[in-house]
């Protein structure tokens, strides 16, 4: 992360590290979980090309943003806390940077 000059979802994505193996096994029991990393992973993407951005937590940020905008058009989570939404997406939000690779990689030396 701080090849990738992440600073504030650095401290945000340690939080929630120890849920990446939670995360695995709720993923197993969805069907096509695959949409869900793909999402994330071309939010991601898009937002990278398209949008204006300094730093890469304010591009953390753009997904974050895009990734709660989600979740709010959804009906079914309505009893879902704002807390429990922002967890979740961080939580999510480390898995797929972590299992899709969407950091930048350290160059090998």
């Amino acid at each position: 992360m701080g090849y990738n000059e992440i600073v504030e979802y650095q401290e945000i994505f340690h939080d929630v590290d120890h849920y990446y193996d939670d995360v695995e096994m709720i993923l197993e029991e969805i069907p096509k979980r695959e949409r869900i990393l793909a999402s994330i992973k071309n939010h991601h993407r898009r937002l990278k090309r398209s949008e204006e951005w300094n730093n890469k937590d304010e591009l953390c940020d753009l997904v974050y943003d895009c990734m709660m905008d989600n979740i709010k058009t959804v009906d079914t989570v309505s009893d879902m806390t704002l807390e429990d939404a922002e967890l979740g997406i961080h939580v999510l939000m480390y898995y797929a940077f972590v299992k899709c690779k969407l950091l930048d990689p350290v160059p090998k030396k």
